[in-house]
């Protein structure tokens, strides 16, 4: 009997085991394998290394930057005109384009100011050689450095050149000649006035300053002449044959008494009469016109004798 309760408990606990596998294993599915998430170092990476980045060097400067005396020109470039210090080159300037850029402002201010020219002053040793078509290389970097400023469009005449000599070493930067070219505001000088211009302008300012007066004998066609008369005629010639674009006016005036119509006719002859006296004189006939105001402007009180006779007149006037 013992033997039987030994064998059934055996079965029974053999079934428990059995039955607790198959429902944890197969029903929950809890037995298999766990898969084990090993993590790795990271793996310390190798400290860069640092470069430090070679110092660069800044850009030369010259130290003597263009300028220009009298004109409020800031160079902002710091460049300066570049010379060969020898050979056929010598002569004719390297314009950085920084400054070359620049010249705009010279223009602009000599338009302004058309009164003024820029001296342009070329340095040269006694050890340079005597260019062919100059008096010395100064003189040649001068003209050079003009050309430059001509292509911008400065006016010739505002630009003025010249030579100079200079006691000590010309000034270098990165093996070229620098501050050669010096530069300065100065007046334009006033042209020269010859002695013909001159008496042309005093005869001008004569023959303009009122209108010469022509009178005429009582009841007669003849003109009155005087030594003044005729001393203005010739004035008049001088000067209108020296500018035959000129032209004067020979206007013929009258008294009140009578038809305004006759007196307008009467103007005009004496106006006539004049004109040919002036181109019988050497006066040419195409600088003269004739023409008549009649009574219209007198110069005196028609109601008088005296003034009646003023009024009856030929002025010659520009």
């Amino acid at each position: 009997m013992r033997g039987f309760l030994f064998l059934l408990l055996l079965l029974l606990g053999l079934w428990y085991a059995v039955s607790g596998y198959w429902y944890v294993c197969k029903i929950k599915n809890k037995c298999a394998e766990q898969t084990v998430v090993v993590k790795e170092k990271p793996v310390p990476k190798a400290p860069k290394k640092i470069v430090e980045p070679k110092p660069v060097k800044p850009a030369p400067k010259n130290s003597v930057p263009f300028s220009i005396a009298g004109m409020p020109f800031i160079n902002k470039s710091g460049e300066n005109f570049y010379f060969n210090q020898s050979g056929r080159n010598a002569a004719f300037p390297v314009v950085p384009e920084a400054l070359r850029n620049q010249f705009q402002e010279i223009k602009t201010y000599l338009d302004k100011n058309p009164n003024k020219a820029i001296e342009v002053t070329g340095l040269y040793t006694a050890a340079d050689d005597k260019p062919s078509s100059y008096d010395n290389l100064g003189v040649a970097r001068a003209e050079n450095t003009k050309l430059q400023l001509l292509k911008v469009g400065v006016k010739e005449a505002q630009v003025l050149t010249k030579g100079q000599l200079s006691n000590r070493a010309l000034a270098t930067f990165e093996d070229k000649l620098t501050g050669v070219i010096a530069a300065k505001i100065t007046e334009l000088p006033k042209p020269a006035v010859k002695e013909k211009e001159v008496a042309l302008k005093d005869i001008e300012d004569q023959i303009k300053a009122a209108p010469k007066t022509v009178y005429f004998q009582t009841n007669s066609s003849k003109i009155i002449k005087t030594a003044d008369l005729k001393q203005y005629v010739e004035n008049l010639k001088v000067y209108l044959k020296a500018n035959p674009g000129k032209k004067i006016r020979v206007i013929g005036h009258t008294d009140n008494i009578g038809s305004p119509i006759k007196n307008k006719e009467l103007g005009l002859k004496r106006a006539i009469y004049v004109k040919e006296y002036l181109t019988g004189n050497g006066i040419n006939q195409n600088q003269v016109r004739a023409s008549s105001e009649g009574p219209d402007k007198p110069i005196a009180d028609n109601n008088t004798t005296e003034g009646r006779k003023r009024n009856r007149r030929v002025d010659i006037s520009f």
